[in-house]
């Protein structure tokens, strides 16, 4: 039998270690609440930045005609989920399009055509940080849902009301899915993988999705290396999906062959507008991934001279900065190489894909690549993490902060940067038109825009975007339009070719009455010479 003091030692022993126990149980869950109150602010953070003046401004051609293509005024939702009746519009899946048809009934505004892809951004906030701390750790995650919640870039795409927020959105929700399904193995989050890879599919281009598939696909090929029991789940996973887009992609198969192997590739419109690839557009958009197209210190110091201001817009030194970092963290890092794998695939692969099929039409642009930008947050948050100086971590921290607050107020304020303004164009009209004026709008396809908030009964005419090539056919239609009435406005937007021909033409035989510039839009009123 042991002595009372050698008892009353071992009891007060015990006791202290139930009381150890405690305190570290209480601590963590302390730091837990903690964790959850930061996400929280970031997400309020995210949200404030996503809302704020999101139906000031005009919509622009984009937005108007994904709106024209669902709204509940002209089609069904069968009509909208099934994309029947839409002959130029085979390449796009109906998400969006569905939200705006359901948006449609309760509003036509713009803060509410926008809303779903507001929603989508906040959301994809989240999902970074659940991603990153899946990835690397909660600190990684919190400083990556920071940087995803200030980043200019993802916040434009929260406010425009197209489908490439959602995209990103279901693209990151099943690529942290994925991520938690291998480290959990639970069937739940097998299902939600497959579920939100599915509603990617039904959100984007085929070929922009398939980009997500064939990187989700190469990460889960690393990890079935080491563990073999991947097989079952991984191939029941990829059935699934294949089942739950068979609907749609079995429906337009037929059509997405006859675009691919057509020698008049739909992208083709688009070499005047999108450049063709160089290793200049991939820096340029990786600096638009990471600051937006928005940051320019001349905006603030208005009142210097020209040379000045040009010295101050330093587009790309946060690039040359922040690149480096990144870089340092994939070779230094030696934990959780298969996540790095992960989010540097999940960036660098699909814009190489992209650069090698612009080769063949225009296509690698910052908005189609715009799916891939919770890559750039989790891996500067990463690198910065990596790096074992604090406070050159602070002082990387406050750098990256700053140039987005400089690139937002930018963004909210600078005229120079506002979507094209034809609610403002419009309203111009509407002012100063009189009877017996005509609209002309080059290139055609501007008039669903135009007619999107124009009220007036006068008539319009589309013209073609070549039509300028060709002098005496351009003369002639000019003037087949324009007689019988006293005026004419030439409206013209996305830089056409045939643009300044037809004012040649129009100022050769009509006096020019007035002339004014939008963001995007440019208006020219002519006074009709009779004979």
């Amino acid at each position: 039998m042991l002595p009372d003091s050698s008892l009353s030692r071992r009891t007060a022993s015990f006791v202290e270690g139930i009381d150890e126990q405690r305190a570290i149980s209480e601590a963590g869950e302390g730091r837990h609440r903690s964790l959850i109150w930061i996400v929280v602010i970031i997400v309020v953070l995210a949200a404030g930045l996503r809302l704020y003046r999101l139906g000031v401004q005009s919509l622009w051609y984009d937005e108007i005609v994904g709106f024209s293509r669902s709204d509940v005024a002209q089609y069904t939702l069968t009509e909208v989920i099934f994309r029947v009746n839409f002959p130029g519009d085979f390449l796009n899946p109906p998400i969006y399009y569905l939200t705006m048809n359901l948006m449609s009934r309760f509003s036509t505004s713009e803060f509410a055509l926008r809303l779903p892809s507001a929603i989508a951004g906040i959301l994809a906030v989240f999902f970074v940080y659940l991603a990153a701390k899946a990835s690397f750790g909660p600190p990684v995650g919190i400083l990556a849902a920071l940087l995803m919640a200030i980043s200019p870039f993802a916040i434009y795409f929260s406010q425009e009301s197209r489908p490439h927020g959602i995209l990103l959105l279901f693209g990151l929700a099943a690529t942290y899915f994925l991520t938690r399904a291998i480290q959990t193995r639970s069937p739940r989050h097998w299902a939600a993988y497959v579920f939100c890879a599915a509603l990617a599919f039904y959100s984007g281009f085929l070929v922009l999705t398939a980009m997500i598939f064939l990187v989700q696909n190469l990460y889960l090929f690393f990890h079935w290396r080491t563990d073999k029991r991947l097989l079952g789940p991984w191939l029941a996973s990829q059935g699934a999906m294949a089942l739950l887009f068979a609907p749609w992609m079995l429906s337009h198969l037929t059509i997405y062959w006859q675009i691919l192997t057509s020698p008049s590739h739909p992208f083709y419109a688009y070499t005047e507008v999108w450049p063709g690839p160089s290793p200049l557009l991939v820096a340029a958009i990786l600096k638009d991934f990471l600051q937006g197209d928005y940051f320019n210190l001349a905006f603030l110091l208005p009142q210097l001279p020209q040379a000045a201001q040009g010295l101050l817009a330093l587009r790309y030194v946060p690039v040359f900065i922040y690149l480096p970092i990144v870089l340092v963290g994939l070779v230094v890092r030696r934990q959780n190489r298969l996540a790095l794998v992960l989010w540097t695939a999940y960036l660098a692969l699909p814009l190489g894909i992209m650069y090698l099929l612009s080769l063949k039409a225009p296509f690698l642009t910052a908005r189609h690549a715009s799916f891939l930008v919770p890559a750039v947050p989790i891996l500067l948050a990463m690198g910065i993490h990596t790096l074992p100086w604090r406070g050159l971590r602070k002082v990387l921290i406050v750098g990256l902060v700053v140039v987005s607050v400089v690139s937002l107020a930018n963004y909210y304020q600078n005229p120079q940067y506002e979507k094209e303004q034809w609610r403002e164009v419009a309203q111009y009209i509407a002012g100063v038109g009189q009877k017996g004026d005509v609209i002309l709008l080059n290139p055609n396809y501007l008039e669903v825009a135009f007619d999107h908030y124009y009220r007036g009964s006068e008539p319009r005419h589309g013209l073609d975007r070549w039509i300028g090539e060709d002098e005496e056919r351009a003369a002639m239609t000019l003037e087949e339009v324009v007689v019988g009435h006293t005026r004419a406005w030439l409206i013209l937007a996305h830089r056409p070719s045939s643009g300044q021909k037809l004012k040649e033409i129009l100022e050769e035989r009509h006096p020019l009455v007035e002339e004014k510039r939008f963001v995007g839009i440019e208006v020219y009123l002519y006074r009709i010479s009779s004979g």
